[in-house]
């Protein structure tokens, strides 16, 4: 992120820095899932991450010249929508969640928009998709 910001304000003919930098919200929505599976308190996890926003939103409107709402905000809706897809177990549940949400990211004007609830949802599937492959691996191992 640090190398796209540099790219950005600093070297903007320098396209390789942005394409490297722009790798980091792909890990950043990974570690939000993980961080929402993992955390002991998930009202205290997503308060750090809007306070985080909230103060850094002015820095970023200032510095990009952008009305859009930062990373952050992006951060907390996937953090809200992935509690809420965790309270509702069926498919067709989860993917209105999801696109409930993805309306709201446009609608916000949040970074990464609809983009962005989609890479933080399918993220949150990659504990599930290796405990299947790991499921068809062993069983077809067994014939």
């Amino acid at each position: 992120m640090v190398m796209d910001h540099v790219c950005y304000l600093l070297m903007p003919e320098l396209v390789i820095l942005h394409f490297i930098g722009r790798l980091s919200f792909p890990l950043f929505a990974w570690l939000l899932a993980k961080g929402e599976k993992h955390t002991q308190n998930v009202h205290r996890y997503g308060g750090r991450l809007l306070i985080t926003a909230i103060i850094s939103q002015p820095i970023y409107s200032f510095v990009f010249q952008s009305l859009s709402l930062n990373i952050l905000f992006t951060l907390v809706l996937g953090l809200v929508m992935l509690r809420l897809v965790k309270h509702y177990p069926q498919v067709w549940q989860q993917l209105i969640i999801v696109g409930l949400c993805a309306v709201v990211a446009e609608s916000l004007g949040v970074e990464y928009g609809t983009y962005g609830i989609g890479v933080i949802f399918l993220m949150s599937l990659i504990e599930k998709l290796k405990g299947s492959i790991h499921f068809w691996q062993k069983h077809s191992n067994s014939k």
